[in-house]
């Protein structure tokens, strides 16, 4: 725009003009006179052009800077500012939710917080510095309460001692936000690490505590445009976030690593040279990490159909929905787990523990993705006469709903509902594994699933239905009478109480077992 409108104003000047001259003579001095007035408005634009390119080169140089000095102090993160009004990017109509919250950003009940004196979640931070108007940026700094299975004694030591060091990894994708339920795997992942973050960089008493510092990134026209945001040159690790969405045989970011492991390099190698020159002569230059890990994250496969094409073209691939004919016989392939949605609220420890469990049994789900869903339900409905009045609790949903504004219970009365079951019915969707499981299991409610519905993706349940700890997987798989065993268990509710208590241990230790090979992949055994 500094170079084409001069341009035009000259031409459209010596056209006026020559149509306004009377004379040959005249009309060829003016159009002379226009274009070098054109030239002469080039040269300036040109000039506000080169000074306005120094100038976010240096802004660059700072934001760099400021995120390694963050990184080395007691902070809880970088200080970057965050954008004015008129400067942060608005939200695809598709990732609002019908009350106005920022995807992304989790309300908070003021009711809710007298329950919660520990604080829980509270995600995400707000937007940060944007570099084009196809980038957009969040970051997510802050996890006020701990989760049950982060208490004392719950996380392994060795796990600790990896994670100390820590400070930053940036999440990339060219197409999801924090707002898509995408990015609920990653956004699990990260939290997790953000806890261990914390506990393992636990400062000298009365200083804040060190935060692992995650940043998400969309950059829509390519991938490569986000190498030269300084939290993404300057982070411990990348992951690249990549859809497989049914039946379309796109390489997803494989092909995108080798590229992007190239334009971080450049983008470090300037950095350093702007740093040279901008930081005084007495000052050490601000060490930026030479090598990094880049990993793939492939989200969407839900019904198994994808043939990864790509996928032996990088060492690192996280892959949500356990798929055999992908996780065997690739070894550069790891499962990672569904996780809890994007929006739900992960509760704090006293909130897990301190409740009485009232509720027998919840079904709260969207009919749209399983015709069994609708059985179950009607099922419920049906018997909920057999057993005390508010111990069964359905709700369900014709349309599933990304932004929860489609009959959705909103997450803070949905994890409620959660905290006071003793049981959470977790009927499949495209794929036997869903969000409920996970969020019941944050919750410590019983999940139960039912056979059935793996199709492509093999034996149902088989990789969160594993012992942990020593201890037996607590979640139940109902064969039978899906009434026949509730009525089971409210006659003998002590026994399932004390189940209870034994998916209290039995989480801590699957999770640190599970999301700790993940770690170990990502950072090669560190």
């Amino acid at each position: 725009h500094f170079f084409v409108l001069p341009l035009r104003l000259a031409v459209f000047a010596s056209s006026l003009f020559s149509s306004l001259a009377p004379s040959p003579f005249t009309t060829t001095a003016v159009v002379v006179g226009a274009l070098v007035l054109g030239v002469l408005l080039l040269v300036v634009a040109g000039g506000f052009a080169i000074r306005h390119r120094r100038s976010v080169a240096r802004d660059g140089v700072a934001a760099a800077k400021n995120v390694w000095l963050a990184k080395n102090n007691s902070g809880a993160g970088p200080s970057v500012a965050p954008l004015g009004a008129d400067e942060a990017n608005e939200a695809d109509d598709d990732d609002s939710s019908a009350d106005g919250a920022v995807p992304g950003e989790l309300e908070v009940d003021k009711d809710d917080l007298d329950e919660d004196p520990d604080g829980g979640f509270r995600e995400m931070g707000a937007a940060n510095s944007s570099d084009g108007p196809e980038v957009e940026s969040d970051v997510a700094v802050t996890v006020d309460g701990v989760p049950y299975w982060a208490l004392p004694g719950l996380v392994p030591d060795h796990l600790i001692a990896k994670v100390r060091g820590i400070r930053s990894v940036a999440v990339v994708s060219r197409y999801l936000t924090l707002g898509r339920p995408n990015m609920g795997s990653i956004i699990t992942f990260m939290n997790w690490l953000i806890v261990l973050s914390q506990i393992s960089n636990r400062p000298v008493e009365g200083s804040p505590p060190r935060r692992l510092w995650v940043s998400y990134h969309k950059c829509a026209k390519s991938i490569y445009t986000c190498a030269n945001i300084p939290h993404v040159y300057s982070a411990d690790a990348i992951l690249l976030a990549g859809l497989a969405p049914r039946g379309r045989p796109g390489p997803s970011e494989f092909r995108s690593v080798g590229a992007m492991k190239k334009a971080v390099s450049q983008a470090v190698a300037r950095a350093r040279a702007q740093q040279l020159k901008a930081v005084n002569t007495t000052e050490a230059p601000i060490p930026i990490p030479g090598t990094r890990p880049i990993g793939v994250v492939i989200t969407g496969d839900e019904w198994c159909q994808w043939n990864h094409p790509g996928i032996r073209q990088t060492k690192i691939v996280f892959m949500v929905y356990y798929h055999p004919r992908v996780h065997k016989p690739f070894h550069n392939v790891a499962w990672i787990p569904l996780g809890v949605g994007h929006k739900f609220p992960v509760p704090s420890h006293s909130m897990v523990l301190n409740h009485s469990r009232s509720i027998l049994v919840n079904m709260m789900a969207s009919l749209a993705t399983s015709t069994k869903r609708a059985q179950l339900a009607a099922e419920l409905q049906r018997s909920s006469g057999l057993f005390p009045p508010g111990s069964v609790v359905v709700h369900t949903s014709k349309a599933w709903s990304a932004t929860y504004n489609k009959g959705y219970v909103q997450p803070l009365q949905y994890r409620k509902v959660l905290l006071n079951s003793l049981f959470t019915l977790v009927p499949a969707g495209h794929n036997p594994e869903t969000f409920r499981l996970w969020e019941a299991l944050e919750c410590g409610s019983i999940p139960i699933v039912l056979p059935g519905s793996g199709a492509r993706c093999g034996k149902p349940h088989q990789m969160y239905m594993q012992p942990a700890g020593g201890l037996p997987s607590p979640i139940v798989l109902v064969k039978d009478s899906l009434t026949g065993f509730l009525l089971e268990a409210h006659r003998n509710r002590s026994r399932w109480e004390a189940h209870q208590q034994l998916l209290l241990r039995w989480y801590p230790a699957y999770k640190h077992t599970v999301y700790g090979a993940l770690f170990n992949r990502l950072w090669g055994g560190r």
